[in-house]
């Protein structure tokens, strides 16, 4: 039995007294809620009723397999006929089996994959369930079928999923290099290769080379790809289009982002190699790019792993207001807030940096400061400031109330945890109280995402 209420308001005196005083007779109609419920599924589907078959796979979404019914669920996968608008219900029971400890599950996917070489969504859920199973043996087998048959897709991110149980078990994704490393040559899988090769090296898995023997490889797909890179940003300076979008390199390849962090992955991995002259080159041609933020991110590499560079280029990325905080959270990391100049770090420059994110015209944009608060957001303690936002058009200016923080409590220290830039609605061109402005302001700002009741309804039987 629930009720729905508001964390801002106390039950009522009716609700305690009801909720006090309500006792559930000892007599339990049916089976109870608690009970296992699997039999049910399978029945359900064996009866042949539509009526039944249908709320059984609607209810799959919220249903939790157990070990014993791993037996079932794979004669079912075997037997069952699906309906054509069944077919996410049959991947949804294939990856149900990553979840489950059954010593024939690795060989039943093995002959299940090769029976779906014409359907690539069937042999992506395989692989998919394999990564889930994080062991050895299906790290093996996950090997083995994408060398026996490997799936190409129109769109990347179809590939991508199946890494994506890995990145949460570093030390068993390992065991996927460094053969996976071959998969560099082909489009789809070079984000995804490079993604799981850094974070395995930023974590450090002991007594494994994941690299080994690919050197050669590696310097050769970094260098290609950023050889695309800087012609398309020089192609986006002259106007062009962004290679991220041209089929004239593939058709199948990266969003803008991932292209920016996929030159990053190749760094990271490049490292070990970072007194070679041919990679030395590429991390100084990541420190030139357009893009600053593949810039901060190389200046993190850099100071990292203790390796020289020109650090003049730290302030002038740290006079972008839109690049400030996120240099400031790098250089933090590897403690080296000490390179950014001192005007850059102070409060107002944060403040700026945090309420003009993207972008701010010196003509038409200006900040007033008003001042200081200090408040408690989320159990988080710290210094809000006040400004009033001028924005000139073509005609009039609009002018707001904003606010940024939370600042720490130690007087001109700065942070980067526990960011909030917060925006009134625009003020009237005849001038509000700003007190009574500011105090409506603080009074939403300390609800600022609180927890609401939130009520699930099933859309099945089988809970």
């Amino acid at each position: 039995m629930t009720s729905i209420g508001d964390t801002l308001s106390k039950p009522s005196y009716f609700e305690n007294t009801f909720f006090d005083s309500f006792a559930p007779a000892d007599t339990v109609f049916g089976k109870s809620l608690f009970a296992d419920h699997s039999d049910m599924f399978f029945e359900a589907l064996a009866s042949g009723d539509s009526t039944e078959r249908y709320q059984a796979l609607r209810s799959l979404d919220q249903f939790e397999f157990k070990d014993k019914d791993a037996d079932d669920l794979m004669e079912l996968l075997d037997d069952f006929e699906f309906d054509a608008d069944e077919f996410q219900y049959r991947l949804s029971l294939i990856k149900s089996l990553g979840t489950l400890k059954n010593d024939d599950i690795i060989d039943f996917l093995d002959e299940y994959f090769n029976r779906a070489t014409d359907t690539l969504q069937v042999q992506l859920a395989v692989l998919s369930t394999l990564s889930e199973l994080k062991s050895k043996e299906s790290c093996a087998k996950f090997l083995e079928l994408l060398d026996r048959d490997t799936p190409l897709a129109s769109d990347y991110s179809d590939i991508r999923k199946i890494f994506l149980s890995f990145e949460d078990s570093l030390e068993t994704a390992a065991n996927l290099f460094p053969e996976l490393l071959d998969y560099l040559q082909y489009p789809e899988y070079k984000y995804s290769v490079t993604r799981l090769a850094a974070k395995i090296l930023e974590k450090g898995v002991p007594g494994k080379d994941i690299l080994n023997g690919h050197k050669k490889i590696i310097i050769r797909e970094a260098r290609n790809d950023l050889k695309r890179r800087l012609s398309s940003e020089k192609k986006d300076t002259n106007g062009g289009s962004d290679y991220s979008n041209n089929t004239n390199y593939n058709q199948v390849f990266l969003k803008k982002e991932h292209n920016r962090y996929l030159q990053l992955n190749f760094a990271i991995m490049l490292m070990q190699w970072s007194d070679e002259p041919a990679v030395e080159k590429y991390l100084e041609k990541l420190l030139k790019s357009s893009n600053n933020e593949m810039r901060i991110l190389t200046i993190y590499l850099y100071l990292k792993n203790d390796i020289d560079f020109d650090q003049d280029v730290i302030n002038e990325i740290a006079e972008r207001r839109q690049d400030r905080r996120l240099l400031y959270v790098y250089l933090n990391q590897a403690d080296k807030t000490d390179l950014m100049d001192d005007e850059y770090k102070s409060r107002q420059a944060f403040a700026e940096a945090q309420i003009y994110p993207v972008a701010y015209n010196e003509e038409k944009d200006s900040l007033v400061y008003l001042e200081e608060k200090l408040i408690a957001v989320k159990g988080h303690k710290g210094w809000l400031r006040f400004y009033k936002r001028y924005r000139k058009n073509d005609e009039t200016t609009d002018n707001y109330l904003v606010c940024t923080g939370l600042f720490p409590e130690e007087k001109d220290s700065v942070s980067v945890n526990n960011i909030l830039t917060y925006r009134s609605i625009s003020l009237d061109k005849e001038e509000k109280d700003l007190d009574e402005e500011i105090e409506k302001m603080l009074k939403r700002i300390r609800i600022y995402k609180r927890q609401r009741a939130f009520i699930k309804k099933s859309s099945g039987y089988y809970n």
